[in-house]
């Protein structure tokens, strides 16, 4: 699971993987092994800032499919808002 690892503050996670739906395209196939709609983001609530969320049919690429991708930032510690939450980060 990857929110056990602890991650260091202002560290980031870019995260890919296959979501319920990639069982026609391609392996795996297992829904064991794919995850629900909305997982990967329940799994940094409250622990990671998510940049940016990303979850449909990828068509193009080496391995296209159903996926979930993920960039957050590890700081939430530093929250500075009324609402818990830490200022936007600039975007490049």
């Amino acid at each position: 699971m990857i929110c056990c690892v602890p991650w260091p503050r202002g560290g980031v996670l870019l995260y890919e993987t296959f979501a319920l739906g990639n069982e026609v395209f391609s392996r795996p196939r297992n829904p064991d092994h794919l995850l629900r709609s909305g997982e990967l983001l329940s799994l940094v609530e409250g622990r990671l800032q998510v940049i940016a969320y990303q979850h449909g049919i990828v068509d193009g690429g080496e391995c296209p499919g159903v996926k979930q991708m993920i960039c957050a930032v590890n700081n939430l510690q530093s929250a500075t808002r009324q609402n818990g939450q830490p200022d936007p980060l600039a975007l490049p």
